[in-house]
């Protein structure tokens, strides 16, 4: 995706997330986020299984914290 539009329908077409919690301005910002740092769907959908494994709501402020937790994983896979 290129904007946090695209990601927000994503999110509420693909996640079910409610359209209020898409919209806030809170998640338009991570949205903005992800997409400049080049988050890809596979790490928001391997994000949303490790919160969905905790027990936790796939919120998107929750699922930034997952996808911090999923990046460095990556980033010490490649360095390894």
């Amino acid at each position: 995706f290129d904007t946090d539009k695209q990601w927000a329908t994503w999110f509420k077409d693909d996640l079910n997330c409610p359209p209020y919690l898409a919209n806030d301005p809170q998640t338009r910002q991570l949205f903005r986020r992800w997409c400049a740092t080049n988050v890809t769907v596979d790490e928001v959908e391997a994000a949303t299984a490790r919160a969905l494994a905790a027990g936790e709501a796939p919120l998107p402020a929750l699922l930034h914290d997952h996808l911090k937790v999923i990046r460095q994983a990556k980033i010490d896979r490649a360095q390894a």
